[in-house]
């Protein structure tokens, strides 16, 4: 009795310091690193302001399912409980990314628990749960996306959690209903959800079904799935009807897909006969590239190797996993099938069902449309090295837990001193650096002009400046839009498709203004366009270096 109290008190031990460590890496310089608010980011914390203050939207829509956003329609409950943190800290880089962060350490939280569950009174269940634990709150998958207001990553949490309450539904009914209730937040949280979660769920009543007919829970169970059901239906109605201008513009169906173009071309120079419709179909194109885009989530560059190629979701010279975790996800896999097959059949169905959202859509891999793939990922790699712990006998096994302990925290360091250079310099430009500190200049001068131009070369300056001024959400319902409010006007770019603006580098700033006492913040490219008409005050560099924005006023 003595030995199990101290086991369950070392394993307590254990995981406390887990929950702890995952606190620190997730929450550690959260306001400044990543270096800046990514544009997504600015949208979803000033519109949780603007609910907090006025209860509507930025475009004035009382309580919306959908946020328009960018015309992008994002998931309601990122934005809704980001409200708690803006109310608690104010809007800043710390509320925007709290509840990322915190979802991050939940999941480190859940996936012990889950294992726990999964291979209830099994020997392995502590060590593969501790192990798990640990390895999600370090692996760069996770730690990357906790670090920045992904809704991805809350919506992991939730999945996650139902997946917990599922399992748990086999002693306790009445946790069915608390995983159906997690599995709708979750879709209401990423659009990933939507098309992964219904069938992780029915699928994982089949795989349960033993319990459900031993019990019979028929009736109770008809009762969640079509409650279920019902709670989804309203999101999905409204997204169909609300229409998606960025799912558009990223879909393997687009119209721009360079292939399609390619198909078509191939089909007008052979007269388009019936035999060229054929080959050169666009379907067959559509199902090349979805099958390619799912393949690509499996392959070693990607989990192992580079990760995603956008700066923001990785490092690009480390793989969203460890290395060291490959050969272990290969024996847990093997050893799962042989010896837990319900256990083995549900993880498994978990991970092949995560790419499908991303193979859609462009670019891919995506490590945010198939972050769902993480939960079963780790305790693959965490019963494989269990496994392989175990085979190890007398000084091997002590030798194979000291290379595992170097290699594993020698990985962690390398990552941890990778991701601070990444997201503090190299990437700066690709998280929106710059546009606090020009909206700190501009500030302390908005009384002594009658306008301010700024450029919309980059992305987004309207959001930015609504963001780190506070402005009034009831003020901008009124009157503001993305092309100006209050004192300011924005300049539009070639690429922003839904505005279709041109840059500032052939306008009269004179008269766009409508006034000679006007301030200006203009790309590199846009002041040397203007320069002969433009006394140069400042300029605004990221911290990579580079000068993103020239400040100065009309010349008279």
């Amino acid at each position: 009795m003595k030995l199990r109290l101290n086991i369950f008190s070392l394993s307590a031990i254990i995981f406390i310091v887990i929950i702890f460590s995952s606190i620190l890496i997730r929450f550690t310089s959260l306001s400044s690193l990543p270096v800046s608010l990514y544009w997504d980011e600015v949208s979803e914390g000033y519109n949780s302001y603007s609910i907090l203050q006025t209860g509507k939207d930025e475009y004035g829509t009382s309580f919306p399912i959908l946020f328009r956003g960018y015309d992008d329609q994002k998931m309601p409950v990122y934005i809704y409980l980001s409200v708690i943190p803006i109310f608690l800290f104010g809007l800043g880089e710390f509320s925007v990314r709290f509840l990322s962060a915190l979802s991050g350490v939940g999941s480190v939280v859940v996936c012990y628990f889950l294992v726990k569950e999964l291979f209830k009174k099994e020997k392995l269940s502590n060590f593969v749960g501790l192990v798990s634990a640990f390895t999600f709150s370090i692996v760069p998958w996770s730690v990357q996306l906790s670090r920045a207001g992904f809704e991805a990553n809350l919506a992991l949490f939730f999945v996650m959690l139902g997946s917990l309450f599922i399992f748990k539904s086999r002693d306790k009914k009445w946790f069915l209903l608390a995983a159906a209730l997690a599995f709708v937040v979750s879709i209401y949280t990423y659009r990933s959800s939507l098309i992964v979660v219904p069938p992780l769920f029915f699928l994982s009543l089949f795989f349960l079904r033993r319990s459900i007919v031993k019990t019979a829970r028929y009736k109770f169970t008809g009762f969640v799935l079509l409650l279920f059901a019902i709670l989804s239906l309203p999101l999905i109605f409204t997204f169909l009807k609300a229409g998606d201008s960025r799912s558009s513009e990223v879909s393997i169906f687009t119209s721009e897909n360079p292939k399609i173009k390619e198909n078509i071309l191939k089909q007008e120079s052979t007269g388009n006969i019936f035999i060229s419709k054929l080959v050169y179909n666009r379907r067959i194109v559509y199902a090349e590239e979805a099958l390619g885009n799912y393949v690509s989530h499996f392959s070693p560059n990607f989990l192992f190797l580079n990760g995603d190629v956008n700066p923001r979701h990785s490092l690009g010279n480390i793989g969203q996993l460890y290395l060291w975790q490959f050969p272990f996800i290969i024996i847990g896999l093997i050893y799962l099938l042989k010896k837990f097959r319900t256990q083995s059949y549900f993880l498994s169905t978990w991970l092949l069902l995560s790419p499908i959202p991303a193979s859609f859509s462009l670019p891919s891999p995506h490590a945010l449309r198939s972050l769902l793939m993480l939960p079963p990922l780790i305790i693959f790699s965490s019963v494989g090295l269990y496994v392989a712990y175990q085979l190890c006998r007398g000084k091997i096994k002590l030798a194979f837990s000291i290379m595992m302990i170097v290699v594993v925290l020698g990985s962690a360091l390398i990552y941890a001193k990778s991701y601070v250079r990444h997201n503090s310099f190299e990437a700066s430009s690709d998280w929106g650096d710059g546009y606090k500190e020009l909206i700190d200049t501009i500030k302390p001068q908005l009384n002594d002009y009658d306008k301010i131009i700024i450029s919309g070369h980059f992305w987004q300056p309207y959001m930015y400046t609504l963001f780190y001024t506070h402005y009034d959400p009831k003020l901008y319902q009124g009157s503001g839009s993305q092309t100006g409010f209050g004192k300011f006007i924005f300049g539009g770019t070639e690429w922003d498709l839904r505005l279709h603006r041109q840059g500032l580098e052939q306008v009269d700033l004179e008269k766009l203004a409508g006034s000679k006492n006007t301030l200006v913040a203009l790309s590199p490219e846009e002041y040397q366009a203007q320069e002969q008409n433009i006394k140069k005050i400042n300029q605004i560099k990221n911290h990579k270096g580079e000068i993103v924005f020239i400040v100065g006023s009309l010349r008279e």
